[in-house]
């Protein structure tokens, strides 16, 4: 977009320019003087503001706002990029998905880490992802992350850290550390996260969740509950859920107790056995009426 700046408006010069005598040289000189130093003005105006703009378009048109870069810079795509077997180019790598882009894990697939920012999307289907000293797996600003099956270790940090605006959502997959102190999640920012499955068993201090800022963890299984700052309770997939929990700032943890199948259906029955004998109620009652009305 190109901006122009007048230094001011052309009404006031059309009344300077009825103002001044035409019979004093002088000040006709100094009146075309007076116009041609604020052509100049507008007119470099004008150029600086052209030359921004096309600058920025510049960096818009060459930016990475969309690719999946390696540890090394290599671009490996513009949007997507699979990682399924050992011979892919990201094995054994810290990929970074950014912008649109959107990488997947899966099979044979091993990577080092992944950072995963703005609106970039990272699926996890299987491999594994083994960080020794540093996070496994970061969403920030506004990513998603979603993991249904494969290994998540860290040796000397988090697991996973979301932050911004991030949405991280498992479902199943194992988690794995050694002895280091930290939390398997830490959540920060207004971020959310979502948990339904995964084998939580082979993290070596029972560390769960570090909740803080405004950022939400929802749990969901059944006989969900924290005592102490302590959680106990069964996902949806059937894997127990036990360990530390820490909430900080406006952090909140959502326990969200499902009931057990058996427990729906006798509520579903319930609800049809109710909705039959209200139908059967109003029938007898719509009944009585007509008859009523035919005796009289």
């Amino acid at each position: 977009m190109i901006v122009v700046e007048q230094t001011a408006p052309a009404a006031p010069k059309r009344r300077f320019h009825r103002a001044v005598s035409r019979e004093d040289p002088a000040e006709r000189t100094l009146a075309l003087m007076a116009e041609s130093i604020q052509g100049m003005r507008c007119s470099m105006s004008i150029r600086v503001s052209s030359i921004v703009a096309a600058a920025t378009l510049f960096l818009v048109a060459h930016s990475t706002y969309a690719d999946i870069i390696d540890d090394n810079g290599t671009i490996l795509s513009k949007d997507n990029f699979v990682v399924e077997s050992s011979s892919s180019p990201a094995n054994g790598q810290e990929i970074f998905v950014n912008g649109s882009s959107e990488l997947t894990l899966s099979d044979l697939g091993e990577l080092n880490a992944v950072v995963v920012s703005e609106s970039g999307r990272f699926v996890m289907d299987g491999g594994a992802i083994f960080d020794d000293d540093d996070t496994a797996i970061v969403a920030r600003d506004s990513a998603e992350l979603t993991i249904r099956s494969g290994t998540v270790f860290s040796n000397d940090a988090y697991l996973i850290h979301s932050f911004g605006e991030a949405k991280v959502t498992v479902d199943g997959g194992t988690f794995a550390t050694d002895p280091t102190g930290y939390f398997a999640f830490r959540t920060t920012g207004t971020s959310t996260v979502s948990i339904g499955g995964g084998d939580f068993s082979g993290l070596h201090m029972p560390d769960l969740f570090e909740v803080r800022d405004e950022s939400t963890v929802h749990i969901f299984g059944e006989d969900l509950r924290i005592t102490d700052n302590q959680m106990t309770g069964t996902l949806l997939d059937g894997n127990m859920l036990a360990g530390t929990v820490q909430v900080v700032d406006q952090g909140r943890i959502v326990l969200h107790n499902v009931p057990e199948p058996s427990g729906v259906v006798m509520m579903i029955a319930a609800f049809l056995c109710l909705t039959r004998i209200r139908s059967r109620n109003v029938l007898v009652a719509q009944g009585r009426k007509r008859e009523n009305a035919g005796a009289n």
